[in-house]
């Protein structure tokens, strides 16, 4: 069974559409999606239609986001949402337009989405458990995409029922290993990749509030990745999307190039993937076959007569 994993990574998850955009054209297909954030939104989309027509108007909607549609009103407005007492900087307005405009009308439930079977990965407070959305495929798919990707202190936490949920990355923001327990046997991992050590800091609050964020991530990270490679039946392909800059939270401006960075990088790693024998042996044949034409041929490609 093949896996596409999504981890999270907030707004450097056009690298992923990229990424994915690249798998379509090459047509590597899921049998299963398990995302975490924005990883999650990304995977409901390929899960609905994994075509590289899909994965190009997954594109398109990264091109097309902005803080403006995500957070109306910027900081004032988080600014005035402390001084109230609010639980976040921003509500979740900005999210759920974004999902009302971009999911398909028809794309309610787990049960909807016919490309792959999707899990969507969130974390359940207070106790800080990993809940699995789509194990039940009539979910409400909006429901759990709005709880993955709740992130404090920018989104409120989510309420399903009489549960309270927050970003799933909080939980585990890579989850290899939730895809190996359902079954994967191969896995296209897609990690947006942060190392703490080259963050830009400085002796400030929130330099340090940052890094310290981005090394408990990163830690857990290779915690999932180091426990899946024991796994040695695990087919695991590896893509480390690795963003050229540092954004702030809400900065969207870079979407065009990020999905330029996350198609190539993995164009480039499959370019170098080794081929299956069959593969080999039909790239052999196919070279001895020209070599037999071209030493048939005289200079100016007339047959030779003997």
């Amino acid at each position: 069974m093949i896996a596409f994993v999504l981890s999270g990574g907030g707004n450097y998850g056009a690298m992923q559409a990229g990424a994915l955009a690249a798998l379509a054209e090459r047509g590597i297909k899921a049998d299963m999606i398990i995302g975490t954030s924005v990883g999650a939104l990304n995977g409901a989309i390929a899960a609905y239609d994994a075509s590289a027509d899909g994965m190009a108007n997954l594109g398109q909607l990264w091109r097309s986001l902005s803080s403006d549609l995500l957070y109306p009103g910027g900081y004032p407005v988080a600014l005035v949402r402390v001084a109230r007492g609010k639980p976040s900087l921003f509500s979740n307005r900005g999210i759920r337009a974004f999902l009302r405009q971009h999911l398909p009308d028809n794309a309610k439930t787990f049960g909807d989405l016919t490309a792959a079977r999707l899990y969507v990965i969130a974390t359940e407070i207070p106790n800080g458990q990993v809940r699995i959305f789509g194990e039940d495929p009539s979910e409400n798919l909006k429901d759990a995409l709005l709880a993955s990707a709740a992130l404090p202190p920018l989104h409120p936490p989510y309420q399903i029922g009489d549960k309270l949920y927050v970003d799933g990355s909080l939980a585990t923001k890579f989850p290899l290993k939730i895809a190996i327990e359902k079954g994967a046997s191969t896995i296209y991992a897609l990690h947006i990749y942060h190392n703490p050590a080259e963050q830009p800091y400085d002796n400030s609050i929130v330099s340090l509030s940052r890094w310290s964020i981005a090394k408990l991530l990163h830690d857990l990270d290779e915690r999932e990745l180091a426990w899946s490679k024991e796994h040695t039946t695990l087919k695991l392909h590896y893509l480390q999307l690795k963003p050229e800059f540092t954004l702030a939270a809400t900065d969207f401006n870079h979407s065009a190039e990020m999905l330029e960075s996350g198609y190539n990088l993995t164009i480039d790693y499959l370019n170098n993937l080794p081929l299956p024998l069959k593969a080999r042996l039909n790239q052999e044949w196919h070279k001895f076959k020209t070599r037999i034409t071209k030493s048939q041929s005289g200079p100016a490609g007339e047959q030779v007569s003997g």
